[in-house]
């Protein structure tokens, strides 16, 4: 990810790794200028199982939680 973040024209000060898993926890890391910021959400979160799709407001929901950055 750090790689990504200072490659090509522009170099970015924040990344974000986004990734599903049922242990929510948030981590930053930090090397240089770049910060790498580590969020995770819980699919059951944002599945409605009564219609078998995901629900467009608790996916926006814990999304804006998850990226969120301080």
């Amino acid at each position: 990810m750090y790689a990504y973040g200072s490659a090509g024209k522009r170099c970015y000060d924040d990344i974000v790794l986004l990734y599903p898993t049922s242990k929510v926890t948030q981590r930053t890391f930090y090397q240089g200028d770049i910060s790498l910021h580590v969020r995770q959400f819980d699919p059951r979160n944002i599945f409605d199982a009564e219609s078998e799709n995901p629900n467009e407001r608790e996916v926006a929901k814990e999304l804006s939680r998850a990226l969120f950055i301080v």
